[in-house]
């Protein structure tokens, strides 16, 4: 694109005008297809839809005709005669005679729909030869007699109709009872078989080229009007249907599935719309064609607008921010100021956070510093004692212990592994076991966490709170446990004790300190009571910030617990080594 860059006002205006003619009656045929293939889906998912509620319709109307012709028959006097003339022999087989003459007639005004009779002594009357009755079979000894009896009437289909010899695949069996209706006690049963065939020519009636229609009974892997005998539509269905629907009915307690689908090229929609909608898309152009003098001032005002988001992401602290510079007008010259200003901020506020850097250390290290004073007095005071004592070899014990402590707190090093501070802190209690009568100490580390890094003394000055204002006219024994582990949030270490503790009053003070020391961590702090402990956590806050969790639970005559958590013990060390 650095051509066109290169190019005057008047080169770029038409460059952009022909781009955009072109864009817009590419984005316009595309729209226009687009809007004629939903329109076609939409004719078709309609048809579809169509087509299944009258299939469901037609078979839902069918049977309810079956079921009425069953019943005409069934209270017909010509077959209630049969149960009249049960005990004259000759009139009851008169009856019988005329009886299959009727459903044979009936079958023919029905289309080939056959009927036979079964009554309750066991007799067995077919409508005509083409029934194939089987006379083993007997309507009570069947499993589906209970559901018969409950609901007064049963549908066989496929291999449940046992009441023929043959051909009982192709159709459908409709079992009725039949009573007397002069007792009202049951008297027979009424057997109403339909061929498929029947069925069939109900849901391919009114047949739609490029449209199939398919009956399932999933409980009996039956299915009706699929490609037998009809090879052209199954080629149509297996090569060009792109949207099938299906939907389930119960008709005479029995699962059915209808099935339609239909190919999207059998179907052509209105596109009279369309080429409306091409017209209008030409109007835009027109108008899109007027808007140009925007989009050139777009173009001298977007640098501009990227300017002001880069100042607004300096704001945000974000410093450094750049921006490309593809303009070599005035433009061009204006990012460049721009590019060279946040450079310049951006060295500025770098050489800042060094200055602060370095007054930080210096805050540190006059931190360290305060607490050493209290302890040197404090053990020299108990040195001099032993050697009044005449307790040479304990005093030579302590200022044993008393040399490594300074020896440790003369190093240099900011960091330190956790072993050596435990190690300090073992010291410092051992010489404090000399002032605080049955001071008791316990440790559970786990040695996973001694090689990690922390900031030097931030266990001792803990301690030390616990032995100055803890155990201040305390009887009994004194303990003291320290704790340090290792759990999926990072580093953990709890200093506890089992001194005075703390009042309400008195905590919610000291949990208001820390939190101004959050507020101001480079602030220094005024001599007061607990400056121990929040020395440690202003040191601690310094350098981690939100990865430290700083916790204080204390209860008057219970004690004291501190537990520290650092999320992310590796940070110092890295910071710091």
């Amino acid at each position: 694109m650095k051509w066109f860059m290169k190019f005057g006002i008047w080169k770029k205006t038409l460059t952009i005008l022909v781009a955009i003619y072109c864009v817009t009656f590419l984005i316009s045929g595309a729209v226009s297809l687009m809007i004629y293939s939903n329109l076609q889906r939409q004719v078709v998912m309609d048809s579809v839809n169509q087509t299944l509620q009258e299939k469901n319709d037609v078979l839902v109307n069918y049977f309810e005709q079956i079921d009425e012709i069953a019943y005409n028959l069934s209270y017909s006097n010509w077959m209630q005669q049969i149960f009249f003339f049960e005990s004259d022999d000759r009139r009851r087989q008169e009856c019988i005679n005329t009886l299959k003459k009727n459903m044979g007639r009936s079958s023919f005004l029905y289309n080939n729909i056959q009927f036979a009779l079964e009554t309750v002594n066991g007799t067995q009357i077919a409508g005509n030869e083409m029934t194939y009755f089987d006379y083993n079979f007997h309507v009570e000894h069947q499993f589906w007699y209970g559901e018969l009896m409950e609901n007064e009437k049963y549908m066989l289909i496929g291999d449940e109709q046992l009441c023929y010899y043959s051909g009982y695949r192709d159709s459908i069996t409709m079992v009725y009872q039949v009573k007397n209706y002069e007792t009202l006690e049951l008297a027979a049963y009424f057997l109403v078989r339909i061929p498929l065939k029947n069925i069939e020519a109900l849901i391919q009636e009114n047949y739609i080229e490029g449209e199939s229609v398919t009956l399932s009974f999933p409980q009996h892997n039956l299915f009706l009007g699929g490609s037998e005998g009809n090879e052209e539509r199954d080629h149509a269905k297996s090569s060009n249907y792109s949207y099938e629907q299906q939907k389930n009915l119960r008709i005479n307690h029995k699962n059915m599935v209808i099935q339609a689908g239909r190919a999207w090229s059998s179907v052509h929609a209105d596109n009279t719309g369309i080429w409306s909608f091409a017209a209008l898309i030409m109007i835009v152009v027109a108008a899109l064609m007027a808007v140009i003098a925007f989009m050139i001032s777009r173009y001298l005002t977007r640098p501009i607008l990227k300017c002001k988001e880069a100042m607004s992401e300096i704001q945000a602290n974000h410093i450094g921010i750049t921006l490309d510079n593809p303009y070599q007008d005035e433009i061009g010259e204006l990012i460049t100021g721009f590019n060279e200003m946040s450079v310049s901020i951006y060295d500025l506020i770098k050489t800042n956070q060094n200055i602060s850097l370095i007054q930080k250390e210096t805050e540190i290290k006059m931190l360290e510093r305060q607490i050493n004073p209290h302890f040197l007095f404090n053990t020299l005071e108990l040195i001099s004692g032993l050697i009044l004592d005449e307790k040479e070899e304990e005093a030579i014990s302590l200022c044993g212990n008393l040399g490594q402590l300074y020896r440790y707190n003369l190093r240099q090093e900011k960091w330190i592994q956790l072993r050596e501070e435990i190690e300090y802190t073992k010291r410092y209690l051992e010489i404090m076991q000399y002032k605080v009568e049955n001071l008791e100490t316990f440790y559970d580390i786990e040695d996973e966490v001694l090689e990690e890094k922390v900031i030097k003394a931030i266990l001792q000055p803990l301690v030390e709170n616990s032995t100055r204002h803890g155990f201040r006219d305390k009887a009994g024994e004194c303990c003291i446990a320290i704790q340090a582990k290792r759990r999926g949030c990072g580093l953990i270490l709890e200093v506890m004790d089992n001194g005075n503790g703390m009042s309400e009053e008195q905590l919610c003070q000291l949990n208001r300190d820390i939190e101004k020391i959050k507020e101001n961590p480079d602030n220094r702090l005024a001599e007061s009571k607990h400056i121990g402990v929040k020395n440690v956590f202003q040191r601690l806050y310094l350098e981690y910030r939100e990865n430290l969790e700083f916790k204080i639970s204390s209860r008057i005559g219970f004690g004291v617990k501190i537990e520290i958590v650092i999320k992310d013990p590796d940070r110092g060390e890295d910071a710091g080594v």
